[in-house]
């Protein structure tokens, strides 16, 4: 794991009760175990309760989120920016896929 890149994906919702949203995606692209390039982070605002045991994990509040968070529709948006971290061949054409393929899952299309 030398000089090998990789990328950290954190996602945090609002519970694990149905319907469950993601309110956190963060990544950060890794060379070996050092950091490589500045972080990603975004909120998402969706507007809807979140439990009071994901708030206690995550810290983020519906009220903080009306104020802080992004709106995340369209889910395209949101894969872009995401996508754009992972440029210079960090990630393999089937891993991207596989990324869309989740993010579709977890984002309002």
């Amino acid at each position: 794991m030398n000089n090998e890149q990789w990328i950290i994906l954190d996602t945090e919702t609002t519970g694990l009760s149905e319907p469950i949203s993601v309110v956190e995606i963060a990544a950060q692209r890794m060379r070996g175990w050092e950091r490589d390039g500045e972080p990603f982070q975004i909120l998402l605002n969706h507007d809807v309760p979140i439990e009071s045991q994901a708030e206690a994990v995550h810290g983020h509040s519906r009220s903080y989120l009306r104020e802080h968070g992004e709106d995340p529709y369209p889910m395209s948006v949101v894969a872009e920016q995401i996508e754009a971290i992972l440029e210079d061949g960090v990630a393999s054409p089937e891993e991207l896929n596989g990324l869309k393929q989740f993010l579709v899952s977890i984002l309002p299309v």
